[in-house]
C-alpha cells in the first residue's frame, strides 16, 4: 500500500509541476507585454508579486510525498464518528479512530478494544484507565493530528493510539463507514507523534480510481498535507481564526 500511496503522490506531482509550468509560462508573458508601455507597468508588478505568492503559498503534494517516506500503512478502527460517515455522502467529517504499529495488533485485537475503551464500561479497569476512557469519548472536538496514547493496563505491551482523523467518504468503498466495511486504511508517521492521512480504498485493493471526482478528492487531500501540518493540533474554530488573521 506504501509504494502505491508514494506513486500516486509522485504522479500528483508531475501534474502540479506541469500545471504550474504553464501558470509561469502565462503570467511571464503577460508581464512582458505589461512592461512595454509606462500605463500598464503597475499590472507587471502586481503579475510578478502574485507569481512569488503563489510559490510560496502552493506546496502541492510535495509535503505529501514526504510525509510518505516516513509513513507507514495502518488500519484505523472507530471509536467515534461524525453520523455523516454512517451514510453514503460527499462531505468530509471527522472522527476518531485508533491505530497502531505493532504487528501484534491484530483485526480480533483492535476491535475488542474499541469496544472496550468506547462501550463505557469500568468492569476490569483501575479508576485511572476509566477515566481515560470516558474523557476520550467525552471529548468530540476534533483536533488536526491529535494523537493519544491509550494506556498500557488496557493495551498491555502493545502500543495503540487513539488519533483524530478527518475522513473523505469519496475515498471509501460505498462513500460510507459501513458494518460491512467498518475499518479506513491511512498512513501514518510511526511514534507518539505524527500526521495521519486516509488512504484511498483503491490504492489498497490496487485499482484504478472509480471516477474523476473520487481522483480529484485524493489529489486534494495531498494538497492538505502541508496546511495541516501548519494548522497541527487546532480545532476547526482555531483554523477559522487563523485563516481570518492571515487574510
Amino acid at each position: 500500500m506504501k509504494a502505491r500511496y508514494v506513486a500516486a503522490a509522485r504522479d500528483a506531482i508531475t501534474v502540479d509541476d506541469n500545471a504550474t509550468r504553464l501558470i509561469k509560462v502565462g503570467v511571464f508573458a503577460l508581464v512582458a507585454l505589461a512592461g512595454l508601455t509606462v500605463v500598464l507597468l503597475p499590472v507587471a508588478v502586481w503579475l510578478v508579486r502574485w507569481w512569488r505568492h503563489f510559490r510560496q503559498s502552493s506546496p502541492g503534494p510535495r509535503e505529501a510525498l514526504a510525509f510518505a517516506g516516513r509513513a507507514v500503512p495502518v488500519m484505523a478502527f472507530p471509536l467515534m464518528v461524525n453520523s455523516l460517515l454512517r451514510r453514503p455522502g460527499l462531505d468530509r467529517a471527522p472522527g476518531l479512530f485508533l491505530i497502531s504499529f505493532d504487528p501484534r495488533a491484530d483485526v480480533r485485537f483492535m476491535t475488542e478494544l474499541a469496544e472496550r475503551v468506547g462501550g463505557g464500561e469500568s468492569s476490569g479497569m483501575t479508576a485511572d484507565d476509566y477515566d481515560f476512557c470516558a474523557g476520550l469519548m467525552a471529548d468530540e472536538e476534533y483536533r488536526v493530528y491529535r494523537r493519544r496514547k491509550i494506556p498500557p493496563g488496557l493495551t498491555g505491551a502493545t502500543v495503540v493510539y487513539a488519533v483524530d482523523l478527518v475522513v473523505s467518504p469519496l475515498l471509501l468503498p460505498g462513500k460510507c463507514i459501513s458494518d460491512q466495511m467498518p475499518l479506513v486504511p491511512c498512513m501514518a508517521e510511526p511514534g507518539d507523534d505524527g500526521r495521519v492521512m486516509q488512504v484511498p480504498y483503491w490504492l489498497v485493493a490496487g485499482t484504478p480510481p472509480p471516477g474523476q471526482a473520487e481522483n480529484n478528492e485524493f489529489i486534494a487531500t495531498l494538497d492538505a498535507v502541508s496546511e495541516m501540518t501548519a494548522m497541527k493540533g487546532m480545532t476547526p474554530r482555531d483554523r477559522r481564526d487563523h485563516s481570518q488573521k492571515r487574510s
